[in-house]
């Protein structure tokens, strides 16, 4: 097959796609929904026949030759590079993004293979150190080196029968050398169009130009040309977090003994401190991010009655209560109120939301919402939380049990809607929609997932999985993760 113009604007769209597809996973500071689809990936290399792999290196020489008799005369030749990338994202990024995503376009074009990645390449001059050779772990090689390997390896394809040799620079400095490798050998094979180079320069121009279909799509989510940035920025950490996290150097850690299951946080409206949930020890944790540090612990006390589980076939009364001996609660998920001045904290224990001061670092009120009280959500206009109630204090618990969900008016702190689900069930986390017309959450115990409609409370299921705990509801507003099930602000 010859490669043509219509094959390059190919290859560049799929770019494009994987790009815009990065980006939206990337955004994720922790890169945690990324990990799915890329470990699926690995593991559908490990699961069939090498000779299933579109990675050149990883066929033997025979599955080659059969390769391209069959039609595979496309190869890709990825150019990553090794360089300083600042304190938090390894030298190698470039090398493993440049493979992640020629592998995924050689998938899609179905009749390409992706050369060994070129990792040697110009980082600028070494004695005396120039550019990014200023910073250990840079290394740099001769322009007219690079292109000297770029040039044997489009020889070596052509030699074996392959008749289009792509470069594919994941960096910008090394494009005009590309360039001229392959105009010099097309002039030089002049009329054999056996085989062809093309240095798809659109490549790094969709992935990492200032122009190109990424930086497009954070500016049209609200971010600066300086938050952007180029080398090193967010635009270049978002896609290394999203092909493959484990780029991104962890930056620090802060030890928390007395938080027992440390679990779900949110930060303080200024992003000084954050306040995170202890599941098993009934407590919160105040972190300062400023001084990184603990600067203290709030255990959560509980309420003197709560709500009373009913047995098994028994129709849920709100009015019984029962005397609360729980010794300490079960802290889930917890948000800030819309004005910045309250957190609240779900309680599955306590059956209800603790008000907490976070700059006190004290509880100031207690709302009771239901049985197992779990997941929160306000709404998209702030002025009501959606409170999930499970419907059980215990870990594992029955299906169709009293499961509903209390609407919370964040001005008056109190319920002023209260949403069963038909039939019992187990509502659990989950988000709303964009619009927030529809709270979706999971049913732990009754292998659904419920779509509530929040201006009336209507309930409708999707059967799923056994025992779904939590989802992601995607896109979702916001630009800073609280982790969990995709939480944004």
């Amino acid at each position: 097959m010859t490669f043509t113009l219509q094959h390059l604007s190919f290859i560049a769209k799929r770019t494009h796609a994987i790009v815009q597809m990065t980006w939206r996973l990337g955004r994720t500071a922790l890169g945690r929904l990324l990990q799915g689809p890329v470990i699926v990936t690995f593991m559908l290399a490990s699961t069939f026949a090498q000779a299933q792999s579109v990675h050149l290196e990883e066929l033997t020489w025979t599955e080659l030759r059969d390769r391209i008799a069959a039609g595979s005369t496309t190869v890709l030749v990825p150019i990553g590079g090794t360089e300083q990338s600042g304190p938090h994202m390894v030298l190698g990024k470039h090398n493993v993004r440049a493979r992640i995503l020629a592998a995924e376009i050689a998938a899609r074009l179905g009749n390409a293979v992706v050369a060994p990645v070129i990792s040697y390449v110009p980082e600028g001059s070494v004695k005396p150190p120039s550019g990014h050779m200023r910073f250990a772990g840079t290394i740099s090689i001769p322009e007219s080196a690079f292109e000297g390997v770029l040039e044997g390896a489009a020889r070596s394809f052509r030699q074996h029968g392959f008749r289009d040799v792509v470069f594919l620079g994941d960096h910008g400095g090394y494009q005009i050398a590309e360039q001229r490798v392959a105009d010099r050998l097309n002039r030089e094979w002049g009329s054999d169009k056996r085989c062809r180079v093309h240095a798809l320069l659109a490549y790094y121009e969709a992935a990492e130009g200032p122009q190109g279909a990424f930086a497009n799509a954070l500016r049209q989510k609200g971010y600066t040309d300086a938050e952007i940035g180029r080398h090193a920025g967010l635009a270049d950490a978002a896609l290394s977090m999203a092909v493959d996290p484990q780029t991104m150097a962890l930056q620090y850690s802060i030890a928390t003994p007395k938080c027992g299951g440390i679990n779900h946080a949110d930060f303080s409206i200024d992003g000084r401190y954050a306040l995170f949930t202890c599941e098993f020890s009934g407590s919160i944790v105040k972190i300062d991010l400023v001084e990184r540090k603990v600067s203290g612990y709030l255990v959560l006390s509980m309420p003197p009655t709560r709500f009373k589980e009913p047995a098994k076939n028994q129709a849920f009364d709100p009015s019984a209560t029962e005397i609360c001996s729980s010794t300490k609660g079960m802290p889930q998920d917890i948000r800030i109120s819309p004005d910045g001045r309250r957190f609240y904290v779900a309680d599955m224990e306590a059956d209800g939301v603790h008000v907490v001061d976070g700059d006190a670092m004290s509880k100031v009120g207690f709302i009771p919402t239901g049985i197992g009280t779990h997941g929160l959500y306000p709404s998209r206009n702030g002025k009501r939380l959606y409170v999930a109630n499970r419907g059980t204090h215990k870990i594992h618990g029955a299906r169709r049990g009293p499961g509903q969900v209390s609407v919370i008016d964040f001005a008056t702190e109190k319920v002023v809607a209260t949403w069963p689900i038909p039939g019992g069930g187990s509502p659990d986390m989950g988000n709303l929609s964009l619009d927030g017309k529809w709270l979706w959450l999971s049913g732990r115990f009754d292998d659904v997932v419920y779509r509530i409609d929040t201006s009336s409370g209507a309930v409708s299921q999707v059967k799923v999985g056994q025992e779904p705990h939590g989802l992601t509801v995607w896109p979702q507003p916001g630009r800073y993760s609280l982790g969990h099930t995709g939480n944004l602000r």
